[in-house]
């Protein structure tokens, strides 16, 4: 049975709403258990009209919420009955638990993963991976998309090593690494950037080289390694390029009527759920004794079947496992 835990608070929608992803992700996973936190009170309600298999679903009583407006230290140290607390004592403490999934608060969840669930070793930096889909319809992992937002050319390679983990863990045999650069050829990048590369190239790692921004989807990459900094500058960028021209397609559709309009709403609808990293599953936090999957505050229903998908890959295909034979922990 692969357990995971899940925090239904402190999302822009309501716990009810997000309660619905995870009946839906019982449904579809057999082998699937979820510990779901929240006001019991109110989510025993929602599930008395619910069809769902109840010996796969346990209700924590997390009646607190920590928010993005308190100080995340602070906030796990005076809501100790907070979903975000609990949750992350329950994978501490349950060695059968194999994952946290939350939608809340970003600082909380970073803090009470670092000092409750842990780092796996002293030697190793957590860091936040997430996915886009590439035009050839693969996926494609950055590494570090905004954790660790300065770091010596060794961490950049200790975050490839997580992110060749990650695709593993999602089937890729033998993950295709590069190294964000402002070119592809060797010998291009700042001094840690090249010193990175130097690095990279005395690893088991499968390693291609430099990537540039302008071929990050479409290149033959699985991961990419970068700094947290440049990571979550090249995500947002992706983020804004690809909503941009999202929105320009919304404006023209305006401009028309009937059937030709509806085509290019629904086209602008597939590009949407294609290049944005939130409908793939959110970021997840590697490195930690149980993997963290961190979803959007806007999630929905969808988002949260989404990100509890990731959470029962990882944690069935042992991706844990896969970081300690990295490092050889």
């Amino acid at each position: 049975m692969i357990k995971i835990a899940v925090d239904l608070l402190g999302a822009d929608r309501s716990e009810t709403e997000l309660l619905k992803g995870v009946l839906t992700s019982l449904n579809n996973y057999p082998d699937l258990f979820v510990y779901a936190l929240g006001n019991k009170e109110v989510l025993i309600n929602a599930l008395e009209s619910e069809d769902y298999d109840k010996d796969r679903l346990e209700i924590i009583d997390a009646p607190e919420v920590i928010t993005n407006f308190e100080n995340p230290m602070d906030a796990i140290r005076t809501k100790p009955k907070s979903s975000m607390v609990m949750g992350a004592t329950l994978c501490r403490d349950n060695d059968e638990v194999g994952a946290f999934v939350s939608c809340g608060a970003t600082g909380g969840l970073m803090v009470s993963s670092m000092f409750l669930i842990r780092p796996l070793s002293p030697s190793v930096t957590p860091v936040l991976v997430c996915e886009f889909i590439k035009r050839d319809g693969k996926n494609i992992c950055l590494s570090d998309c905004g954790a660790n937002l300065e770091n010596p050319p060794e961490k950049i390679v200790a975050f490839a090593k997580m992110g060749s983990a990650y695709m593993k863990a999602k089937g890729v045999e033998n993950p295709a690494v590069r190294l964000l650069s402002n070119g592809a050829e060797e010998g291009k990048g700042t001094a840690k950037i090249k010193e990175a590369y130097n690095l990279l190239k005395e690893t088991n790692l499968n390693f291609k080289g430099n990537i540039e921004g302008s071929t990050v989807l479409s290149s033959d990459a699985d991961v990419i390694a970068t700094d947290g900094f440049e990571g979550n500058v090249l995500l947002k960028t992706l983020e804004c390029g690809a909503n941009s021209v999202i929105n320009d397609i919304y404006d023209y559709a305006n401009t028309l009527e009937g059937k030709e309009k509806e085509d290019y709403i629904a086209f602008a609808h597939k590009l949407h759920k294609r290049y944005d990293y939130n409908t793939q599953g959110g970021a997840v936090l590697l490195g930690v004794k149980k993997p963290v999957i961190k979803g959007h505050g806007a999630a929905t229903a969808e988002t949260m079947e989404s990100i509890i998908k990731i959470a029962h890959t990882l944690v069935k295909n042992n991706v844990v496992d896969k970081i300690k034979a990295e490092f050889s922990l």
